[in-house]
């Protein structure tokens, strides 16, 4: 068996009136990979997708799944084969959410009660509590409903997942919520995931490879996040990616070479205390706040624990440098705040030796992620 789950070969799509939505694309997808489409609106990203279950049929050219040419299927069945979530979580209504996700497998066959109990297990796995089973859609959050999106694409346990812009329409902090909980389900299941989006730094942050498509529904360029960032193929992807492209980049740089240094913490009674393992320097001027667990809650000027408290993003160890500069940048007092798996606080990376270690992975001491 073949390790590409789909591939596309000069297939195209031209409407009636000309148009041309995707121009001859030629693209293998490798089974377990998590692929994103990404490019400006218009420019036959979703139209690419659609083709994969024949909601949009090619006019030139063939698609097949698994070494079947999808026009050998029949539409419905096709469908039915594999998992798709949109942009709105296109939940029905008057549905509670177990019946919902249990949809295609009662389609297929499968009895009543299995379909359910299978539903109420796909919910602790798309992180939601099993108790929300007899809710109904408008009464969960926009998060919750592309969860529940997500686990009724699961339900038929689809080989291949299609995802068109899944996260859009939500705000950003449960947005990059969904993106962590689906880069996980990616780690724990290793389906065929192709998703849509038209953010380059979603398509950075999720796809194993990245195929950007330009105007005119030309594949400008089919790579790994990382080559897409260092070696954009033209100008359209080096402006499409961004000028910050040297930023993102250093995503794929370890930061585990940064030593982390001890730091002067106020904890919930006032006392003060010092946390790190104790080599220094502390920084002057500021001091970290910890709650009674020891999570970071921002900091504060020392001497004057009254002033506002204001914090920064956080840096947890084996995390990248664009992690560690990003954490350092939006810290008060310069300091990168590293904390555990637990959230709890563990030190500080001082500015320069983050700054450092950027210049040395630009020199070629890179190490892998």
């Amino acid at each position: 068996m073949t390790d590409i789950a789909i591939r596309f070969e000069g297939a195209g799509k031209t409407y009636p009136d000309g148009t041309t939505a995707v121009e001859a694309l030629d693209l293998e997808i490798p089974r377990g990979s998590l692929t994103v489409f990404v490019g400006p609106s218009g420019c036959g990203k979703t139209t690419s997708l659609r083709m994969i279950n024949r909601m949009v049929e090619p006019t030139s050219g063939t698609v097949t799944v698994e070494g079947r040419d999808i026009t050998s299927v029949p539409a419905h069945e096709l469908r039915r084969s594999m998992g798709y979530v949109m942009q709105q979580s296109g939940l029905m209504p008057h549905r509670t959410v177990v019946d919902n996700i249990a949809t295609v497998p009662r389609l297929n066959g499968v009895p009543k009660k299995q379909a359910r109990e299978r539903a109420r297990e796909l919910l602790t796995t798309v992180g939601l509590d099993a108790g929300l089973d007899s809710r109904y859609p408008s009464q969960l959050s926009g998060g919750q409903q592309q969860r529940v999106g997500v686990a009724r694409a699961l339900a038929a346990d689809p080989p291949i997942l299609l995802m068109d812009e899944p996260f859009s329409a939500v705000d950003p902090v449960v947005r990059q919520d969904l993106q962590r909980e689906l880069l996980d389900l990616q780690r724990r299941l290793h389906r065929t995931v192709v998703f849509v989006t038209h953010d380059i730094d979603e398509a950075i942050l999720l796809g194993n490879k990245v195929a950007v498509f330009a105007t005119g529904g030309r594949l400008a360029q089919y790579a790994t996040p990382e080559e897409l960032l260092r070696a954009p193929a033209d100008d359209f992807v080096a402006d499409f990616v961004g000028r910050d492209r040297g930023f993102r980049s250093l995503t794929f740089d370890s930061a585990h070479d940064i030593p982390v240094r001890s730091v002067v913490v106020l904890r919930p009674d006032g006392s003060p205390g010092v946390v790190g393992p104790g080599d220094g320097p502390f920084p002057g001027g500021w001091t970290l706040r910890i709650d009674g667990d020891g999570a970071p809650r921002g900091w504060v000027r020392t001497g004057a624990e009254a002033d506002p408290v204001v914090g920064g993003t956080l840096h947890r160890p084996g995390g990248s440098l664009r992690s560690a500069l990003d954490a350092a940048l939006s810290s008060p007092s310069g300091l990168a705040v590293v904390v555990d798996d637990g959230g709890r606080a563990i030190g500080v990376m001082e500015p320069g030796e983050i700054i450092a270690a950027i210049q040395d992975a630009r020199l070629g001491g890179r190490t892998p992620r």
